[in-house]
């Protein structure tokens, strides 16, 4: 996918229509080249070619936007990376305030490189693991985002605690979910939550890249003993 392609693609999301395109490609140009540049120091993606750097990372990144507006929400994305989906987000919805949380430092390192080369604001880059964060941020965030970051039994634990009642968890698979969703429903009831919307889109033509979101809503507070430490998460699964 080239630019031209990947502009008219955005503007058959309808809330995408009127953004400043000028704006959009212009960083995501630059978000490009530098990523590209800095991906042997990092070790951040082994998608390195132009159009599939704009398929398979920024328009897998903004696609969630046909299910869901970050409009003025406070998001965390939940395993960052290179910065997908979260710094694709915030270029989109400036007015959102995005925190991406990623355990590893030297992606943080980057992260921090990127964002100052965009000249972006109200975004924040946290060198920790989700389980982990402070609990100022409890119930904090009105969205979490994650894009193929584990399971969904596992990425409910992780997320779940720290979204507010009423907001929701953004889910990325990258095929059909039927298993997964079947592996959670137990989690999904004892984090009080339920799935609101389960979204198939094709990235292209090619009905290999299929993409599925999962959109999941919290309807009551999480327990404080959630979430519990990351190897009993993994062996005990909810």
């Amino acid at each position: 996918m080239d630019f031209s392609t990947f502009v008219s693609k955005i503007k058959e999301i309808d809330i995408l229509k009127n953004i400043d395109f000028d704006y959009v490609i212009n960083k995501l140009s630059i978000y490009k080249d530098f990523l590209k540049e800095e991906n042997e120091k990092y070790n951040l993606t082994s998608i390195i070619n132009d159009e599939d750097i704009i398929l398979k990372h920024f328009y897998d990144s903004i696609i969630s936007a046909k299910t869901y507006d970050f409009n003025n929400k406070v998001v965390m994305d939940l395993g960052s990376g290179a910065g997908f989906p979260g710094v694709i987000i915030k270029i989109f919805f400036p007015s959102c305030k995005m925190y991406l949380v990623e355990p590893t430092l030297k992606k943080c390192k980057f992260l921090e490189s990127l964002i100052n080369k965009l000249e972006l604001n109200d975004i924040f880059v946290i060198n920790e693991r989700s389980e982990n964060l402070s609990d100022d941020f409890r119930e904090f965030f009105d969205c979490v985002v994650s894009r193929a970051v584990t399971q969904l039994n596992i990425l409910l634990e992780l997320s779940i605690p720290f979204i507010k009642v009423g907001g929701n968890l953004i889910a990325y698979k990258s095929r059909k979910s039927e298993t997964e969703i079947k592996d959670s429903i137990n989690a999904l009831k004892i984090l009080n939550c339920e799935i609101f919307k389960d979204d198939i889109y094709y990235l292209d033509d090619n009905k290999e890249n299929l993409r599925n979101i999962l959109l999941i809503k919290k309807n009551k507070k999480t327990k404080k003993i959630y979430p519990r430490n990351y190897s009993i998460i993994k062996s005990k699964h909810l």
